[in-house]
């Protein structure tokens, strides 16, 4: 026999929902996309629909290991990501995984190109304790001996807060398959940051979601808090989700023309873009601590205080790919890969 302990996960419209369905085979299966059905859950426990019709139910879009328990022979455990459905099979308000699939049926025709452009998200976070202030440290605020330049990329006590739990994040990231390329402290007290990519649009969207599943669980087990607030603290940096984006055009021989042409394309359409890169992503887009003001578009060379970065190793090689600054941390991946898409290549 087989068993699938399947811990199926979907989106509320903004925060993660999960439980558990065990799927029972007589003999030994091959676990692929099939492995996994459609499962109803109550819409209106989640906010998602109303009692005197509260049915809703998922259906998985991405799997992978449940790097929190050890599969064997006999048992296989797995996260599931879900799309959340209507009864009539129609995709629910608060699916926006929706959105990104329609841009891609649209535009069949220009699908090649949609495949082949690449997305690395960096999603930065802030760990706190249960008091709302940041984590391994007792005092947050006006009572903080804070220095601008304390916490990036740091080392040691008082200065790397949460490592524990950064760590321990990348390493259940990797046992389940998801590409996490990296993770750094950042520049307020117990900020972070892992990056995913580079992907296609689905595959980046869908690791995204999983690993902040994953990081919330392993917070609980540290009795910590994640918040992905642009701008939790005033006086210090927020979070974003800085989005790298690139077509095979840009990452070919002089492919920075594209890049260009790109930013051209942007500055454009940024209401449109602003729109669905964040909520209260005002607090943070305000010209200073890294960031450009939420009203203005802008680009440059190297310089963080744009909406839209060149990076150096770019400028360097004449082609890869461009640097939006401006999703927030709490950004819905499938929304923003669905603007870049669809401005820069539409």
């Amino acid at each position: 026999m087989t068993t699938i302990i399947a811990e199926y996960i979907w989106i509320d419209g903004e925060n993660l929902r999960s439980k558990i369905k065990i799927i029972n085979h007589s003999e030994q299966i091959k676990i692929d996309s099939n492995s996994f059905p459609e499962w109803n859950f109550d819409g209106s426990s989640t906010g998602q629909s109303e009692t005197k019709d509260s049915d809703l139910f998922l259906k998985p879009v991405y799997f992978c290991k449940n790097p929190f328990f050890e599969s064997s022979s006999e048992k296989n455990y797995y996260l599931v990501l879900n799309q959340v459905m209507n009864p009539d099979n129609t995709a629910h308000e608060t699916n926006n995984y929706n959105k990104l699939y329609q841009l891609f049926q649209y535009n069949k025709l220009n699908s090649d190109n949609f495949l082949g452009s690449w997305f690395g998200i960096e999603q930065e976070y802030i760990i706190l304790d249960k008091n709302g202030d940041a984590y391994d440290i007792d005092n947050i605020g006006d009572k903080i001996i804070y220095n601008h330049n304390q916490h990036y990329c740091s080392v040691g006590t008082g200065k790397a807060m949460g490592r524990k739990i950064a760590e321990k994040h990348m390493d259940m990231c990797l046992d389940a398959g998801i590409k996490i390329c990296g993770i750094n402290s950042e520049v307020t007290a117990s900020q972070w940051e892992f990056q995913i990519g580079p992907l296609n649009a689905y595959d980046v969207s869908n690791q995204l979601w999983v690993a902040r599943y994953i990081l919330l669980k392993v917070a609980e087990k540290y009795n910590a808090i994640i918040t992905l607030h642009p701008k939790p603290f005033e006086r210090f940096n927020g979070s974003g989700a800085h989005t790298n984006f690139s077509t095979r055009e840009m990452r070919e021989k002089d492919g920075i023309e594209k890049i260009y042409e790109a930013i051209e394309k942007l500055s454009k359409n940024h209401k449109e873009h602003i729109e669905v890169y964040g909520k209260h992503n005002e607090y943070r887009l305000i010209g200073t601590n890294e960031t450009a003001n939420i009203n203005t578009f802008s680009y440059g060379n190297c310089d963080r205080g744009s909406s839209i970065r060149i990076p150096l190793n770019v400028l360097k090689d004449g082609c890869g790919y461009l640097e939006d600054r401006r999703p927030a941390a709490n950004m819905d991946p499938y929304l923003v890969c669905e603007r870049l898409l669809k401005t820069i290549l539409i």
